[in-house]
């Protein structure tokens, strides 16, 4: 099974206006505008909008350094809210799971960490390009994409990266790349715990939601 074309409509109308990352250690907070975005279009809901610096402020960005990795909740949510919604950061994700996400409309895109190994394996098939991933053992990420369509052969992802790439051949002009999911596989499961991020409506928004109902 291979990614159709009705997948990459959606892929198109779900992140045609996400952004790239202006840095190349900034790829957290570019990928989590980029979510928020998605998910403020859908639900019709403007405080879920934040600017790439906003949120690298939130999650203690430093040029060179990359974004912190600890404590990503306490860091995100205080922004999300207003609006009523929460981070929920998993490991030990399935991919069954994690399409199940994709596929929510009550949950927004995830996000997902790739092992330095991508930079290394993706830069064979460009011309002239030195990785250089953000540093890891100080509490840093390696790096992040947003995963969009799984199935049993490939993955459809969106990486923030692309404008630093050049000649990539599995890249198309909006940033998708196409891969075999067992090079996905490899990637994602190669951090010591291979982990996803998305944002779901508040517990107490759902409680609240669950006594108005009755």
């Amino acid at each position: 099974m291979t990614i159709t074309s009705d997948d990459r409509e959606r892929y198109q109308t779900a992140v045609g206006d996400f952004h790239t990352q202006p840095e190349a250690d900034n790829c957290l907070p570019t990928a989590l505008k980029n979510i928020l975005d998605e998910l403020a279009d859908r639900k019709d809901e403007p405080n879920l909008r934040y600017s790439v610096s906003d949120l690298g402020e939130a999650l203690d960005y430093v040029k060179n350094r990359a974004s912190a990795s600890d404590r990503l909740a306490a860091r995100i949510d205080p922004l999300l809210q207003e609006a009523g919604w929460e981070v929920n950061h998993m490991t030990g994700v399935g991919y069954d799971q994690l399409q199940a996400i994709i596929d929510s409309d009550d949950r927004s895109l995830p996000i997902c960490e790739f092992h330095e190994q991508y930079f290394e394996d993706v830069s064979q098939h460009t011309e002239g390009y030195t990785p250089e991933p953000g540093l890891d053992g100080f509490g840093r990420w390696k790096h992040v994409v947003v995963p969009f369509k799984i199935n049993d052969d490939t993955v459809l992802y969106f990486d923030p990266y692309i404008q630093f790439f050049n000649n990539l051949d599995d890249i198309d002009e909006l940033g998708a790349m196409n891969v075999p999911i067992q090079s996905f596989n490899e990637w994602w499961s190669r951090p010591e715990k291979r982990w996803a991020l998305w944002l779901e409506p508040s517990k107490q928004q759902t409680l609240s939601a669950a006594f108005e109902d009755q």
